[in-house]
This record gives C-alpha cells, sequence and structure tokens, in this order.
C-alpha cells in the first residue's frame, strides 16, 4: 500500500513542476491546488509509513492541511473560470476559516475534541489510524458540504447567467486565424 502512496507522490509532485515549467500563464490558485495535492499525498504516504502513533498523528495533520488549502483554492479556480469576480478579502476569509477548522484538527492527541481517541494498526504492511470521532467532527464535514455546495452553486449560477462561453468551460480556447 506505501508503494501506491508513493507513487501518488510522485505524480503530484511531477505534475506540479511541469505545471511550472510548461504552463506560459500560470494562475496562482492552481499552483496552490497542485501543491496541496502533492502535501495530502506525501501526508498519506507518511501515515502509510508510520510506526509510532505521535508520527501518524502528525501526517493526519499534514493530509487535513492539504485537504484545507486543497478546497478553497479549488473553489477559487472554479470561480475563476466561471468568470466571477471576488473581492481580495474573499481568499483571506477563507483562508482564515480554513485555519480555524485546522487549528481544531490539530487538537487530536491533546484533546478528545476531534477524535476520542486514536490507535495505530497495520493492516497488509501499512499503518492505519483507527479513530473514534470526538463532537467536533462533525465541523470538518460541514466544511466539505459547504465547499462542494459553494462549488455547485457557483457552476451553476454562471450557466443560469451565461457568464462563461460553452468553449471556455470545455477547456478549448479559441483563436480566430483571421487576425
Amino acid at each position: 500500500m506505501s508503494i501506491a502512496y508513493g507513487i501518488m507522490f510522485i505524480i503530484s509532485v511531477v505534475s506540479l513542476v511541469l505545471y511550472c515549467i510548461l504552463i506560459r500563464k500560470k494562475d496562482k490558485w492552481l499552483i496552490v491546488f497542485y501543491t496541496s495535492i502533492c502535501v495530502v499525498n506525501l501526508g498519506y504516504l507518511l501515515l502509510s509509513l508510520s510506526k509510532t502513533i505521535e508520527f501518524a498523528l502528525l501526517a493526519n495533520k499534514i493530509t487535513y492541511f492539504g485537504h484545507i488549502f486543497l478546497l478553497t483554492s479549488m473553489y477559487l479556480t472554479i470561480a475563476k473560470l466561471c468568470g466571477f469576480n471576488y473581492s481580495k478579502k474573499l481568499p483571506v476569509i477563507l483562508f482564515s476559516l480554513g485555519a480555524v477548522v485546522f487549528a481544531l484538527i490539530c487538537t487530536t492527541g491533546y484533546l478528545p475534541w476531534y477524535y476520542k481517541s486514536v490507535t495505530l494498526t497495520h493492516v497488509d504492511g501499512a499503518a492505519k489510524l483507527v479513530k473514534e470521532y470526538g463532537p467536533l467532527h462533525v465541523v470538518y464535514l460541514i466544511y466539505v458540504l459547504s465547499y462542494s455546495a459553494l462549488m455547485i452553486t457557483t457552476v451553476v449560477q454562471s450557466i443560469v447567467l451565461k457568464k462563461v462561453s460553452q468553449k471556455k468551460t470545455s477547456g478549448i480556447t479559441y483563436r480566430s486565424s483571421l487576425y
């Protein structure tokens, strides 16, 4: 299992590097997106290689850290692709909200808020955390579902308002040969 996580981590790093090298006009939110995927995959790789509960919890926190920024960068990329302009305060607000959720996650191992208890087991040579969820674990679920609803609403609203042409949403850029 650790081999699969290692392969996925390498693929994500190569994707980030190729994006940075090959794409001339880079989008900052796509760079954050690709970097977040690398962080998530690194966390999963480290978790699978964990020998102690402390290291496994650290790896789990690294994974969640990547997830927090992944959702935010995904939404901001979708909003941009859908033709929405947003205040410069929005990314600050979204990242601040993510920081609060991440701080809650970081209580794992110290307070029983996010996980009541955690044990480390090994399945097929890879480490796995067996968790008993705490009362505030639902906050992360609400966080993820809120982002999902926000992304779907943004896409639907852009379709209804006809903010984006079909060519642009399909990823095809059109350049007339007449120019």
